[in-house]
């Protein structure tokens, strides 16, 4: 972003410092983000160019129902992932795509040996829950597309059933019409309606 010599620092792109901590530092705020820019002793704000932002994990209380925002989504899964024992405890965003590369994007180089057992621990546990959940779609995907199969061919069957039959009792009622038999009695044996054994 900056150029060597004498560089003016004039249209940067906007800097963002970002902290995910897993406790809490600021005691006497209840919520769970914070942000801020540089500011001198008076209060007054030197520059917007780079924004802290601060996330403490263990002040985040919102339930799956209650989240909107993917940042939201990214908190839930760093604060419950660890506790989730089966499927039917598994967030239903969990398989967005981005959610799998910020996961990747972790800077593992930058972990102790412990926190990289663990990462690599949760990844894989990941994976396998990810897979589990697709297995669970396949498998649901594959059930509403026989039962919809099933209801078009029995839908189709009966159409063509209805047709053929009407087809066959036009053509007895025609007959009888030709060999003059009376219009209330064809209606009578066939269901037909007046106008329909006039249409004959």
């Amino acid at each position: 972003m900056v150029e060597r010599g004498n560089y003016k620092f004039e249209n940067l792109d906007q800097i963002y410092c970002i902290g995910f901590l897993a406790k809490g530092i600021f005691p006497k705020s209840n919520v769970y983000y914070h942000f801020g820019h540089l500011m001198n002793q008076k209060g007054e704000e030197l520059d917007d160019q780079i924004t802290h932002i601060i996330v403490e994990i263990d002040k985040f209380d919102k339930n799956e129902n209650e989240i909107r925002s993917d940042l939201d989504k990214l908190i839930y899964i760093m604060k419950n992932l660890e506790n989730i024992e089966g499927a039917d405890q598994l967030p239903k965003f969990l398989t967005e795509d981005w959610i799998e590369q910020a996961m990747k994007k972790l800077d593992k180089s930058k972990m102790t040996s412990e926190q990289r057992m663990h990462y690599e621990m949760m990844m894989a546990r990941n994976a396998s829950i990810i897979s589990m959940m697709q297995e669970e779609k396949r498998k649901m995907a594959e059930e509403v597309i026989e039962e919809v199969t099933e209801k078009v061919i029995e839908e189709v069957t009966e159409k063509v059933t209805k047709q053929v039959s009407k087809d066959v009792v036009k053509k007895m009622a025609k007959e009888m019409k030709e060999n003059g038999e009376p219009i209330d009695k064809i209606a009578k044996y066939t269901s037909l309606t007046f106008e329909e054994i006039e249409n004959l």
